[in-house]
């Protein structure tokens, strides 16, 4: 697998088949481009309210990364391209998560598999949204994965899928997502990437509640905070009994 725009480099202008054959991939890449661009826009707008579908959200305070490529496939399967594209989402991760990547490129390459089983000159596309734990926080990932697959012979030589991918790494507001619905949401990725390993698995589920609670109680803190200077600010007296009860 290799990006669009290197394959196209790759062609020698002065051939007349070579030079139709680069014609098209310039189209196909173009096309690729276009859908970078969209699936980027979408996601950024589910983001702004945090909606995944009509009866979830995962609000957020704030994306903190973002990947966008176009690849073309030559012989290379699922497994390969996405080992790749793993590889260049892992600046997205803290080193100590590296069995959450797994997970999470385990859940990617069963949905890219499935784009790339589509019929020759078909194109088809996914978006994807997985929330896990990077101490010490928690992330939610939006993935937006777009596949076409080639018909003409002479370019299925030098192209049989061309592949978009779009990714943003976001911190998730915990204040407005309960913890047994994250936990929910969470749980495929600790299956994928632990499979029967239930120590394992329980572990993370406890760091994972430590984490909730550890952000809850600091949310609840600047909460006291901003409160007691809003008091401050209109010189209301603000005694100890108060703090306690709020």
């Amino acid at each position: 697998m290799s990006l669009i725009r290197d394959a196209i480099k790759s062609f020698d202008s002065s051939d007349q088949t070579e030079q139709i054959i680069k014609e098209q991939l310039e189209t196909l890449s173009q096309l690729a481009d276009a859908q970078n661009d969209i699936d980027a826009k979408a996601i950024e707008i589910s983001l702004k309210d945090g909606k995944i579908n009509d009866d979830l959200k995962i609000p957020i305070t704030k994306v903190i990364g973002q990947y966008k490529e176009t690849h073309v496939v030559t012989k290379e399967g699922p497994d390969d391209i996405i080992n790749k594209i793993s590889d260049s989402i892992k600046n997205f991760f803290n080193p100590s998560a590296e069995g959450i990547l797994t997970g999470v490129a385990g859940i990617l390459g069963t949905a890219l598999n499935a784009l790339m089983g589509t019929g020759e000159g078909m194109e088809a596309k996914k978006n994807q949204y997985m929330v896990v734990v990077e101490y010490p926080a928690i992330i939610r990932f939006d993935f937006a994965m777009w596949v076409r697959n080639t018909r003409a012979s002479g370019l299925m030589q030098h192209c049989k899928n061309a592949v978009s991918v779009v990714a943003y790494k976001s911190a998730v507001d915990i204040n407005k997502l309960d913890f047994a619905t994250f936990l929910a949401i969470y749980a495929p990725v600790l299956n994928t990437a632990f499979g029967s390993d239930q120590t394992k698995i329980k572990q993370l589920i406890q760091e994972s509640r430590d984490v909730y609670g550890l952000l809850a109680n600091n949310d609840k803190i600047r909460a006291i905070k901003a409160f007691t200077a809003l008091q401050l600010e209109y010189n209301e007296q603000v005694t100890p009994s108060k703090i306690e009860m709020f």
